[in-house]
């Protein structure tokens, strides 16, 4: 679990890949970074697949409401995930 800005969140699961992070927010525009350079060195495989997935992200959920703002401290509460 974390804490952004008083409200709290707990990571769920690692996540393959986001097109979120390859998206440029004021043009909307895709690019392939950051997923090309992280690929290099973050990799696995999907079983159910069969194919080579990115995993270097992870889904949260929230478990408050509030404003988040760039540059916000993030404070680790508890840690248990495996290392990625």
């Amino acid at each position: 679990t974390f804490v952004i800005a008083g409200i709290s969140f707990r990571g769920m699961k690692r996540c393959a890949r986001c097109k979120i992070t390859r998206t440029d927010q004021c043009t909307g525009a895709r690019g392939a970074e950051p997923i090309a350079a992280l690929a290099a060195f973050r990799r696995a495989r999907d079983a159910k697949k069969d194919t080579d997935v990115f995993l270097f992200g992870m889904n949260a959920n929230h478990l408050g409401t509030g404003r988040l703002a760039v540059g916000d401290r993030i404070d680790l509460q508890r840690l248990g995930l495996p290392p990625l």
